[in-house]
């Protein structure tokens, strides 16, 4: 199976086609891209803008309404460049929207800093499977999941609007209260989780390559070919409510946060990472994909009705061009889940996972 590239600026879906999707985006005019602006800061003037009598009341300046050029496009060795001021808090949303891809760009920070956050680490954000109201959030983002943009944070956690995921994290640090760890469990998480410890930002001013996977509602975050946050079963619960809405697929947002900062591809035309070698003594479909660790089973069904369960800590870790491990023999798979683990069953001896016959 190939991963067609989603570069920022070239954006495709996962598929099991030989040949990956990709579509340019980021062009001079920014012809794929609609803009959304909140309320301009008390600090600035606009021509015409008219404020209600507290800043809570302000009006947003609204779709594809920006004076001040927020967003804008410069070009750097023949290259086009996303050049974001920042001095209005927003976002540059894509007009698609996208379920499975992999996210990849280049990223740097600028000299300015705008109010509210002249004195304060430069930020700004990129937000996936975004649905619904423009502003939803603070009437300045959609509902979606965020990977974090700011120094000495990039790839933290930040669900918006009612989003929410499992994450494998740790508690205890009293100033990172809980940060992704992938030996531990995965939790449900309505708030900020902070980047794993195997961390690597490049200096002010240098471009960092960010990533994100997305599968079926997963998601891997990678700042400079490390991983650094994983998202689990993304979802959302609208205000007041207990059920949980599945979030698995929404346009994909590059937020203004009071801080310049720009964006370029880190390629040009790239074919995408081949993540399976699939031959006839393989198999040559891909069933499903599954992002899991050492402390999930996964359970498979078989065309003949068996169902398998597999201990992840079973499975040894291999590249990503690999043909993988038998799971099962004389017999096709025909879907896969992921579970949580099974409690140890004192009955069962041996080495082969126990099946289940559906009659």
């Amino acid at each position: 199976m190939r991963l067609p590239l989603l570069v920022l600026g070239c954006f495709g879906a996962l598929a099991g086609a030989a040949e990956p999707s990709f579509q340019p985006l980021l062009d001079p005019q920014l012809t794929q891209w609609e803009k959304w602006l909140g309320p301009v800061h008390r600090a600035y003037d606009v021509p015409g803008y008219v404020r209600g009598a507290k800043p809570k009341d302000d009006p947003v300046l609204g779709l594809n309404n920006d004076p001040l050029k927020v967003f804008t496009t410069r070009q750097l060795d023949g290259e086009t460049v996303l050049h974001i001021t920042g001095q209005v808090f927003g976002a540059l949303t894509t007009l698609k929207s996208y379920d499975n891809f992999h996210l990849r760009t280049e990223q740097r920070w600028g000299d300015r800093r705008w109010e509210p956050r002249t004195q304060t680490v430069r930020d700004n954000g990129i937000l996936i499977f975004c649905v619904g109201e423009h502003g939803a959030q603070a009437k300045f983002w959609k509902r979606s999941q965020e990977l974090q943009v700011q120094e000495g944070d990039i790839g933290d956690y930040w669900p918006l609007a009612g989003a929410m995921a499992d994450i494998p994290y740790r508690t205890g640090d009293p100033v990172r209260k809980r940060a992704y760890d992938p030996a531990a469990k995965p939790i449900a998480a309505d708030n900020r989780v902070w980047h794993g410890t195997d961390y690597h930002e490049k200096p002010f001013g240098e471009w960092n390559t960010i990533e994100c996977f997305a599968l079926n509602g997963d998601a891997v975050f990678r700042l400079n070919g490390k991983t650094v946050n994983v998202i689990l079963n993304s979802r959302y619960r609208e205000k007041g409510s207990t059920v949980d809405v599945p979030l698995k697929s929404g346009q994909i947002q590059v937020q203004s946060e009071a801080a310049e900062c720009e964006y370029r591809l880190t390629n040009r035309g790239g074919s995408g990472v081949i993540a399976m070698k699939l031959n006839q003594k393989t198999g040559v479909n891909v069933v499903g994909c599954l992002m899991v660790d050492e402390n999930m089973d996964m359970m498979a069904l078989t065309v003949a009705g068996k169902m398998i369960r597999v201990d992840m800590q079973t499975i040894s870790k291999s590249s990503r061009n690999t043909s993988g491990v038998y799971i099962v023999k004389g017999d096709d798979v025909a879907s896969i889940s992921r579970c949580p683990k099974e409690e140890e069953d004192e009955e069962f001896e041996g080495d082969e996972a126990p099946t289940l016959e559906l009659e």
